[in-house]
C-alpha cells in the first residue's frame, strides 16, 4: 500500500530535485497564463542585496506597566517587575527576545520571548472557563487571613508552600473570578494550572475508572502545580464520585496547591463526600496549610440583572 520511493540515496535526490524544479517552472499559473519561472526571473529582477553592515532587526515600543508589575506585548503578558508598577517603560521587540528599559534608559529586563509560547501552551491545558483577571478587581467585601493582604493569592509564593486557598461566601460574589485570575496569573509566571468545577472532575474520573485509565488520568492532572476546584458542594456528589474527589485530593496534599471556592463552610463538607470520615480526613489536610478567604456582599449578577432594572 506503500508507494515506492523515488529516490533512495542522497545521490537520488540530488539528480531528482532538479528534474522536479524545472517541471514546475514550466507549468503555469493559475491565474495568469505565464510559466511560473518566468514570473520568478521578474520577481528576482525586484530584489535588494542585504545591507552590507550588520543591522539591529528591532522595533521599539512604548508600554505602561500595570499594577501588578505586568506589561502586555503582542497579546502577550510580560512580568516586567512589582517595582515598575504604573509606570511607563520602552520595549525592543526582537525575533527571541524582549529588551524592556525604563524612562531614563536603564536596562530593567531582558525577556525570551520564547517564553510566550509556553504561557499560551500553558493557558491553553489549563482549561480555565473563561478569561478573568485581576485588572480592576473589586476587592471589597473579601476579608483575608490575618497574615495576608492582596499580595499574597496573587504571588506564586503559596503555590511553592503548597497551601491551600479556600474560597467561601455566597453565590455570586467573585469566588470564581478571582481563582481564575489567580490560575491565569500563575501560568503567566510559568506554573502548570488545571482548572475543573468539582462535577466535571468527578464526571472526568468517573469516565477514566471505566476506561481502566484512572492511574493516568490522576497522574496528568497531577502535572499541574495547581489546581483549581470550583463549586464545591453544587450539586451533590454520589459515594463513587465522592471516593473519586478524595483520591484527587489526596494525591495532592503537599505535592501541589487547591484553590477550592464553595458556599459551604468547612463544618458541612460531610454533606458534600457522603462519607464523615472522607470529609474530615479532607478538611483535615486542608486546615492544615488551607488559607480562607472570605466573601460578603451582595450577587454580583443579582446587583446587575437586567430583570431588576
Amino acid at each position: 500500500m506503500v508507494p515506492p520511493m523515488e529516490a533512495e540515496t542522497r545521490e537520488r535526490l540530488t539528480r531528482l530535485m532538479p528534474a522536479k524544479r524545472d517541471g514546475l517552472g514550466r507549468s503555469i499559473r493559475y491565474r495568469t497564463p505565464d510559466p511560473i519561472d518566468m514570473m520568478f526571473a521578474d520577481d528576482v529582477k525586484s530584489l535588494r542585496p542585504l545591507p552590507s553592515r550588520r543591522f539591529d532587526a528591532v522595533r521599539w515600543e512604548t508600554r505602561k506597566a500595570d499594577k501588578y508589575g505586568y506589561a502586555d506585548i503582542d497579546g502577550n503578558r510580560y512580568q516586567i517587575g512589582a517595582n515598575m508598577h504604573g509606570g511607563r517603560v520602552d520595549v525592543a521587540i526582537r525575533a527571541a527576545r524582549v529588551a524592556v528599559k525604563d524612562e531614563a534608559g536603564r536596562a530593567i529586563a531582558e525577556l525570551d520571548s520564547r517564553d510566550k509560547a509556553k504561557r499560551l501552551r500553558l493557558l491553553k491545558a489549563a482549561g480555565f472557563p473563561a478569561d478573568k483577571t485581576l485588572e480592576n478587581y473589586d476587592w471589597t467585601g473579601l476579608t483575608m487571613p490575618a497574615d495576608w493582604g492582596r499580595h499574597q493569592p496573587t504571588s506564586p509564593d503559596f503555590i511553592d508552600r503548597h497551601e491551600d486557598p479556600v474560597l467561601y461566601g455566597p453565590v455570586g460574589t467573585g469566588k470564581t473570578h478571582l481563582a481564575i485570575a489567580i490560575g491565569r496569573a500563575a501560568c503567566q509566571d510559568k506554573i502548570p494550572v488545571r482548572s475543573f468545577t468539582v462535577s466535571s472532575l468527578v464526571m472526568r474520573l468517573r469516565r477514566a475508572k471505566r476506561d481502566n485509565r484512572l492511574d493516568g488520568e490522576l497522574a496528568q492532572i497531577g502535572k499541574a502545580r495547581l489546581i483549581i476546584l470550583d463549586e464545591l458542594g453544587y450539586p451533590p456528589i454520589d459515594e463513587e464520585g465522592s471516593r473519586l474527589l478524595f483520591q484527587a485530593i489526596s494525591d495532592s496534599y503537599e505535592t501541589r496547591s487547591i484553590i477550592y471556592t464553595t458556599d459551604i463552610e468547612s463544618g458541612g463538607w460531610g454533606r458534600v463526600f457522603g462519607d464523615p470520615n472522607m470529609a474530615a480526613a479532607v478538611i483535615d489536610r486542608t486546615v492544615r496549610h488551607g488559607r480562607i478567604i472570605r466573601f460578603q456582599g451582595e450577587s454580583y449578577h443579582s446587583r446587575n440583572a437586567l430583570m431588576t432594572k
